[in-house]
């Protein structure tokens, strides 16, 4: 039962978690692709202007930022504290400076 609980728990902590943000040479798509429930990556292409940074000041930001679509409800978590950006230019294009 504990073992259950404690999957369960895990599962939900990291549901959404973006592993790979993809962008093409134009910069104009964006595939993100993040762990769902179970742990299986799934994968979204995306415009690059249909992407939002949530950058309250709330508890949680200090862990990742949310990262939400316009047109979707879902929200995605960026966790920039221990990740690693390849291309801080084409970074910032995407998400903005606020990082």
């Amino acid at each position: 039962m504990s073992s259950s609980i404690t999957l369960f728990i895990f599962g939900a902590l990291s549901r959404n978690t973006i592993g790979f943000v993809y962008t093409n040479e134009t910069l104009d798509k964006v595939k993100l692709s993040y762990l769902n429930f179970w742990g299986k990556r799934e994968n979204i292409c995306l415009d690059t202007n249909n992407i939002i940074l949530n950058t309250s000041n709330s508890l949680l930001s200090k862990f990742y930022k949310p990262v939400k679509t316009v047109n979707g409800n879902k929200v995605y978590r960026l966790f920039h504290r221990h990740g690693e950006v390849m291309d801080v230019e084409k970074f910032s294009i995407v998400f903005g400076d606020e990082l």
